[in-house]
């Protein structure tokens, strides 16, 4: 059985660079209907993937090493490098996240889609078999 997944798409902007990011913002009525979820992108194209980590990936990217789930990425997606969002603080309930292009900025969101407007507008959404978007 799949596992349903329900979110949406967010577009961040680096204040510094001006490279735009897309990320996958995963919905859920508790902490464990999203847990070992991960979405991770590649700078520079519109595309966003999603997948369940496994426990050690999932260890290491709850500690700030995002490596691991990145190099996972790799292997089930391929194409260009893959990165994953990182958070550098918060501002009440609002994330701000370090450029994943210059590594010096900070992104905020600017935009927020549903995964069909998304892929409408040219975006895609790989995910692992087990998963299955809403």
């Amino acid at each position: 059985m799949a596992r349903r997944v329900e979110g949406t798409v967010l577009r961040r902007r680096c204040a510094s660079c001006g490279a735009e990011h897309f990320d996958f913002q995963f919905i859920g009525d508790t902490d464990m209907a999203t847990e070992g979820l991960l979405a991770g992108t590649s700078p520079g194209h519109a595309v966003v993937g999603v997948r369940e980590a496994g426990d050690a990936e999932w260890g290491a990217y709850c500690r700030g090493d995002p490596t691991v789930a990145e190099a996972a990425f790799q292997r089930a997606f391929g194409g260009p490098g893959w990165r994953l969002p990182r958070v550098l603080r918060w501002e009440g309930s609002v994330g701000v996240y370090a450029c994943l292009e210059c590594d010096a900025g900070e992104c905020r969101v600017f935009e927020e889609v549903t995964p069909a407007e998304f892929i409408e507008r040219g975006g895609q959404i790989p995910y692992e078999d087990g998963i299955e978007l809403a």
